[in-house]
């Protein structure tokens, strides 16, 4: 008898600490990294996190009081995990008058390809060919791309119009009052005001402070007889401290945007790489303000980040309430290490 007790306390225990990695996880997006940065780390893993509480709701059916407050809160994270995984239903391409494919093209690296220069002329070809009214590229290389390039013709209008490395616009119609966001000397927001006929919209291109995991990439792709050794827990010491640098980062560079979209004479549509999640402080304070035009769109995991085995949703598409979102799609180029994501959208006049 005390035998089955200690098991049961040691089953409640265990249960009771995962309900609470879940909570942390849950409110990752109410709590500034600046102030607590824990939080943020278990928002990253949010959808495995949500997949184990699942499980930890299940095991405890017999335990009635339990499962409901277990139950309760797995209903309370539901809309975040639609944020990240749409439930297979068939898509309803209802395609509106203008679209937007937002892409980070990794600086048309291209460490896949031996054939680079053929690789990094198809990136842009095949976007083309897409012909949407706007494009927002980040780790955009002017200096990789020939002037008399064919998307100079098709987008006459773009900025920034100095050919440095950075994001830019690249948009069918007249673009003005273009600016730049800055942290430590580096750009991580690009804005410009494009003219459509029935209104004027603020475009914002964003890229927040990356995370950096170029030697730890393969902590994101673990092979299921790997054994730890002295280098992966160095990968792994080195990978907490660089996440907990661009945690505390993107709140500051989040800060700056919020201001942005706040004075904003016009409706804003914001797209581009957050390097971070649907659970994550930097998404729900823009989302605050703006329409996530991918929520209750597409079908199936929504994972933007190529190099990673789990699905990290990293790109994200905001836009006003005036501008209405009809499609969203994530496109299966892997030319990057991201994959590029589109909508659709009508704007009212």
């Amino acid at each position: 008898m005390r035998l089955k007790k200690k098991w049961r306390l040691i089953f409640f225990t265990a249960s009771a600490s995962v309900f609470i990695i879940y909570l942390m996880s849950l409110t990752a997006g109410f709590i500034n990294p600046g102030i607590c940065y824990i939080f943020a780390f278990t928002g990253l893993g949010f959808p495995i996190v949500y997949g184990i509480h699942f499980l930890n709701t299940v095991f405890n059916l017999k335990n009635r009081k339990w499962f409901w407050i277990l139950l309760f809160f797995l209903v309370l994270g539901s809309p975040i995990m639609l944020r990240h995984y749409s439930l297979p239903l068939k898509a309803n391409r209802n395609n509106g008058e203008y679209s937007l494919i937002s892409y980070n093209v990794e600086g048309f690296y291209m460490p896949r390809a031996a054939d680079a220069p053929i690789k990094r002329n198809q990136v842009l070809s095949d976007l083309l060919i897409q012909s949407p009214d706007l494009m927002f590229f980040q780790e955009f290389h002017f200096g990789k791309i020939k002037s008399d390039d064919p998307v100079y013709k098709q987008y006459p209008h773009y900025f920034p119009k100095e050919h440095s490395n950075t994001n830019v616009i690249f948009s069918t119609y007249p673009l003005t009052h273009g600016g730049k966001l800055s942290s430590d000397g580096e750009v991580f927001a690009v804005y410009a005001d494009a003219a459509f006929p029935e209104q004027t919209i603020r475009l914002i291109n964003v890229h927040l402070r990356s995370i950096m995991l170029t030697n730890e990439r393969e902590l994101l792709q673990p092979s299921v007889d790997e054994t730890i050794q002295r280098s992966t827990v160095r990968k792994l010491l080195r990978t907490f401290r660089k996440l907990r640098s661009a945690f505390k980062h993107r709140a500051i560079e989040i800060k700056a945007l919020n201001a942005l979209i706040v004075d904003s004479p016009f409706p804003v549509l914001l797209a581009g790489d957050f390097n971070d999640t649907p659970a994550s402080y930097a998404y729900r304070q823009i989302n605050r303000q703006l329409n996530d035009a991918s929520f209750l769109r597409g079908k199936g995991w929504r994972r933007t980040y190529l190099e990673s085995t789990f699905p990290l949703k990293i790109d994200h598409i905001f836009a006003a309430p005036q501008i209405d979102s009809r499609y969203y799609e994530r496109l299966t180029l892997d030319y990057s290490d991201h994959y590029p994501v589109g909508i659709s959208f009508d704007l009212s006049e």
